[in-house]
């Protein structure tokens, strides 16, 4: 019995049949085709399958989640700040995401050198952290690149081989060089402020380190949203700045490429320039990215604001012309009134407002002396003539 086409369209919907359900699944269809009875690992296989495919759905909404914060998914889940994070740290688990594997390695420290028998993620040997899966899968990577060779070379727009497995890019190996590079520099930045200084040993491995991330970063694939302004690589590119100088003048990392040599010293940088040189200067991949994730400028929209501007301040001009003949024709006003007022003989006050003032004045001195008027009543008709006279 062979295995049905829906089986692998389903591997194909994980990534690609060579993965490490995909022989699972080849190994169980197999066995339950040798055998007369009915074998309860393809039941039981299929059920982990809905449960991948559910994690599968999780780990792409938390990439868009994200994505839409113009955040790297690695730099969130190594925060670990909120609840869809621990829920991506499950998914790991169900679908041995390496970049979320080298993430939790770095976080919990166990690269440090004071534990017993710690190294980086890639270092040689059998000790690293990296998992004997993981290098099946670039083995397998390897084979298709070598097949793919001839096919990206003659595409000129497309520099870069892309896989639409995710499972099978070596990204993963820039963000384990840029994590240990990024150790190293700090390692170099404390022994700068101690009494002996770095050693030569550590700046030759940050030499050697640098070269590895720059060969990468040329190389290898990327997607858009490893180049963000929040990515890693503005991370490593701000511990640069703490690398301590070679004669005062040049930075301790010097490479054979003249196009990537800076001369200028990392500590003259501002932070905003800092972002601008976080690339490293690598106008191919900048230019790749910025024509398909950043929108391209806009000229007429410049031309539309000035109007805008232009037409505003023409209307805040005409109001206060407008306010300032008001002004003026209330004052002439004002003055044709007073002088209409001296022609009839109203000089001063008139006599029913004097009256008024005098009532008003007697009335305050009789409620503040607490006594009756002159006429023996407490409220009479005379000092208050809005009452009924008792």
């Amino acid at each position: 019995m062979a295995i049905p086409d829906g089986v692998n369209l389903a591997l194909g919907l994980i990534g690609t049949t060579l993965s490490l359900l995909g022989f699972i699944l080849a190994y169980i269809w197999k066995m339950a085709d040798t055998r007369t009875k009915l074998s309860l690992k393809a039941a039981d296989c299929f059920t982990q399958y809905v449960s991948v495919q559910q994690s599968m759905v999780k780990l792409e909404g938390y990439k868009l989640d994200c994505a839409a914060k113009k955040t790297h998914y690695y730099d969130a889940f190594k925060a670990h700040a909120h609840d869809a994070d621990r829920q991506a740290n499950m998914d790991r688990i169900v679908l041995l995401v390496e970049p979320l594997d080298i993430a939790n390695y770095y976080r919990l420290g166990l690269h440090k050198d004071d534990l017993p028998g710690s190294k980086h993620y890639y270092s040689s040997g059998a000790k690293c952290g990296r998992a004997s899966y993981y290098m099946e899968q670039e083995r397998l990577y390897k084979e298709l690149a070598e097949k793919n060779a001839v096919k990206a070379s003659l595409d000129e727009e497309q520099p870069f081989l892309r896989l639409e497995a995710p499972t099978l890019s070596r990204q993963p190996l820039l963000w384990a060089r840029m994590e240990e590079l990024h150790y190293k520099l700090r390692c170099a930045s404390q022994a700068r402020h101690g009494l002996g200084g770095p050693t030569t040993a550590l700046l030759e491995r940050v030499r050697k380190l640098w070269s590895d991330v720059e060969e990468l970063y040329l190389k290898l694939e990327l997607s858009d949203d490893f180049c963000y302004s929040t990515s890693w690589q503005r991370f490593w590119a701000e511990s640069l700045r703490h690398v301590p100088a070679l004669n005062g003048r040049t930075k301790v990392i010097e490479t054979s490429d003249k196009r990537l040599a800076h001369r200028r010293p990392w500590n003259a940088l501002t932070s905003r320039q800092t972002e601008h040189h976080s690339s490293l200067h690598m106008d191919q991949l900048r230019s790749l990215v910025a024509s398909r994730s950043q929108p391209k400028p806009e000229p007429h929209k410049d031309k539309l604001a000035e109007t805008k501007r232009a037409e505003r301040e023409a209307k805040e001009a005409h109001k206060a012309q407008l306010h300032a003949e008001k002004h003026k024709k209330e004052e002439e006003r004002l003055a044709a009134a007073a002088t209409l007022r001296l022609e009839r003989g109203y000089i001063g006050e008139s006599k029913q407002a004097a009256k008024d003032a005098r009532e008003a004045s007697k009335r305050e001195e009789h409620r503040n002396s607490g006594q009756q008027c002159e006429h023996g009543v407490w409220r009479c008709k005379i000092c208050f003539p809005h009452k009924t006279h008792k």
